[in-house]
């Protein structure tokens, strides 16, 4: 939509472009799978769930060890974001837990909004109780909304491959975007509030993190170049999370970091030699 345009809708009905806007943000685009992506996909358990209106694919990698690793992705990614880094968690003994979110992957699709995953994580979340959590991007918040909500629940190991810092920043970004005033940006609030059923700044990772004592411990990895999630948000949740650790990498993109060897290196480091 060109700028002129969308000057002309916030003056003339800024309720209505900030509904547009809020459509635009919860209609995620389903990126095509690797022929890798699939291989490992391919070599789960595959078992269908239905939520609300939705089927839900779950992959499940059985393992030799009594624990369990749940992978939370991003939104518009997929479980096959992980496929370099399952091989490398099976060969290590653990069972592997990753579900698609509702019209994201495998999954089916519906009319959907970003907290959707959450909702059906903390529906599941008691049933798989995983010692160790990866997320990757947005899925970080969809993580802590399911802590949240478990918090008698032990977590041995949280690592989070980048994580956004409060959702208001991430409508700061998208008003930078489109050339949006302050008024239509608090409309597509109210209308995040409606299906969360939480004021907007509480969707605040920094005060989700100071009430994680149930989380043993914490490593946030994230690239210094990455140019959908600025590493400073990483930044400023590390410095809230007392029991954090932050990794910072050089030169690495949002997706691409998920497949470097760097990474891979610190999956290594962290789950090779547990007890």
């Amino acid at each position: 939509m060109q700028k002129t345009l969308i000057n002309l809708f916030q003056s003339l009905a800024p309720s209505l472009l900030a509904k547009f806007i809020y459509a635009f943000m919860s209609k995620p685009k389903r990126p095509t799978f690797k022929t890798a992506q699939t291989k490992v996909l391919q070599s789960a358990v595959q078992t269908q769930i239905t939520y609300n209106e939705f089927t839900i694919v779950q992959y499940r990698w059985e393992g030799t060890r009594d624990e369990t690793i749940l992978l939370v992705h991003g939104w518009e990614g997929h479980t096959g974001n992980f496929a370099n880094i399952i091989p490398v968690l099976t060969s290590y003994g653990y069972n592997v837990l990753a579900f698609d979110a509702p019209s994201h992957g495998k999954s089916s699709v519906g009319k959907t909004h970003m907290f959707d995953y959450a909702h059906f994580l903390i529906q599941q979340f008691g049933n798989s109780a995983p010692n160790i959590v990866i997320s990757h991007s947005l899925g970080s918040v969809t993580t802590a909304m399911t802590l949240m909500e478990h918090l008698q629940l032990p977590i041995d190991l949280w690592m989070m491959i980048t994580t956004p810092h409060t959702f208001m920043s991430k409508l700061e970004r998208t008003s930078s975007q489109f050339g949006l005033n302050v008024n239509v940006i608090n409309k597509v609030a109210k209308l995040v509030e409606s299906d969360v059923n939480k004021d907007v700044e509480e969707l605040d990772m920094v005060a989700y993190c100071k009430k994680f004592n149930q989380v043993k411990k914490a490593v946030i990895v994230h690239s210094k170049s990455d140019k959908v999630i600025p590493v400073e948000w990483s930044r400023i949740v590390n410095k809230a999370f007392k029991q954090c650790e932050l990794i910072e990498l050089d030169n690495l993109g949002h997706y691409g970091i998920l497949k470097s060897t760097e990474l891979t290196h610190i999956i290594e480091q962290y789950f090779n030699h547990r007890p």
